[in-house]
């Protein structure tokens, strides 16, 4: 990864670029308010990397005593494959080791992300048919234990 790349913990003031982020990474983008909710929730745990001044990735969890789940990562495409999804998620489980198990959905034509996933250690459980939409398809579920 690039040294110039910093990460840290999500600011509320962030959600603006990130909500921007979401936009060019997913289907169903979140929005400002749903990125500022969720950073005001005690369970939550955001962390964002920067480079130049600029959000170009992030990672968004909940947890629940020592469990818990990533709903979101995301690197802007112009990024990708200079290993900002690894450290993020090498800092997540850093910042929260207190948590035992992680879990995650991923669309299964996802095959980066699954590598990135497999990479980081975590194992497929199970699939959910059509559990996203917009093109609707089938989810990995996989889980990491400590």
């Amino acid at each position: 990864m690039d040294h110039s790349v910093t990460i840290h913990p999500m600011l509320p003031d962030e959600a603006e670029a990130v909500s921007a982020l979401e936009i060019t990474c997913f289907p169903d983008p979140w929005s400002v308010k749903s990125l500022t909710e969720m950073l005001a929730n005690p369970h939550a745990h955001y962390l964002a990397a920067k480079k130049d001044g600029k959000i170009i990735g992030y990672i968004g969890t909940l947890t629940v005593l020592d469990e818990g789940d990533i709903l979101r990562i995301a690197v802007d495409p112009a990024e990708r494959k200079q290993g900002i999804g690894t450290a993020l998620v090498k800092a997540l489980f850093r910042e929260t080791s207190d948590i035992k198990i992680w879990n995650l959905e991923v669309r299964e034509s996802n095959t980066a992300a699954v590598m990135l996933y497999r990479k980081s250690g975590f194992a497929l459980l199970t699939k959910r048919k059509a559990y996203y939409h917009h093109p609707t398809e089938d989810a990995l579920l996989m889980q990491m234990k400590f």
